[in-house]
């Protein structure tokens, strides 16, 4: 099975420790991943997120989870390797304080909560979109 390297940046402490939610992305990886490759997950407050979501989307607004891919192929919406190193497929951020907020709309945990949100950013990562109703769909 291909290796998910993953690096956690914590701009706010996390309720999770990084062992888990590694493994929670390895086993997302393990499903939809085809090769060695590496992420980073950057835990954040909503005004980085938001000034980050306005940078990459134009939205002035926070938002849960937006995933930020190093290299894209623009005609087939998939990450391009830039060499034989493992794939640094990009970034996937997540706002704590609106995955808290999340908590009570969807009755999950916080932890709960963030290790979904980060399966979602890998997911985008490997080139994965979903309709308006959620459902997946393979690139």
């Amino acid at each position: 099975m291909p290796t998910l390297h993953v690096e956690l940046i914590e701009d706010v402490p996390s309720p999770i420790p990084a062992e888990e939610l590694r493994l929670v992305l390895q086993r997302t990886f393990d499903e939809w991943g085809s090769s060695e490759a590496m992420v980073e997950i950057l835990l954040t407050t909503d005004e980085r997120m938001r000034v980050l979501n306005h940078q990459h989307r134009g939205k002035d607004t926070t938002t849960d989870v937006l995933s930020l891919p190093i290299t894209i192929d623009t005609e087939h919406g998939r990450v391009v390797p830039e060499s034989d190193q493992p794939s640094h497929l990009g970034t996937i951020v997540i706002s704590l304080e609106q995955a808290r907020r999340q908590v009570g709309h969807f009755g999950a945990t916080t932890p709960a909560e963030i290790l979904g949100l980060a399966g979602h950013g890998l997911r985008h990562l490997l080139g994965h979109a979903h309709d308006q109703e959620g459902r997946w769909q393979t690139p």
